[in-house]
């Protein structure tokens, strides 16, 4: 068994920072960019490639994990009904709740998995540049 790191990436230098400050310290570690919205700049193809660079400097993989059906359900149609019901949508909440730490990284999970890159027995751990201070343990 084997712990494995993944470093949510946006290109920018707060996720920069970290995989660059982590990749000394895991064995087995990669990177990833969850795609969400076309034309997004959240997700675009200079995001993309900007984390893709940064994990190929640090001779790490890179993954993107495409996230679109997923976020249209879980945040751009909660905010259509929400606000229809005169209620105050919050996006934000919703999208890092259920698509940042959860499909992103059962996602992530998974393709790593089916790549081979993560063993059956091994564990996922999850990294990024935002102000995260609890550890949470996926199953």
């Amino acid at each position: 068994m084997a712990d494995t790191l993944f470093v949510a990436m946006s290109g920018g230098i707060d996720s920069t920072v970290s995989s660059i400050l982590l990749r000394n310290s895991w064995e087995k570690m990669a990177g990833a960019t969850h795609y969400i919205w076309p034309d997004s700049r959240c997700c675009s193809l200079d995001v993309r490639n900007r984390a893709e660079s940064v994990c190929r400097s640090l001779g790490i993989p890179y993954y993107v994990v495409d996230l679109e059906k997923e976020f249209r359900k879980e945040v751009v149609d909660n905010f259509i009904t929400t606000y229809l019901e005169g209620r105050t949508p919050n996006p934000c909440i919703m999208c890092n709740r259920k698509i940042r730490f959860d499909y992103f990284y059962s996602g992530m999970e998974a393709l790593l998995r089916k790549e081979g890159f993560l063993g059956s027995g091994d564990t996922l751990h999850m990294a990024t540049g935002h102000y995260v201070r609890l550890e949470i343990p996926f199953s």
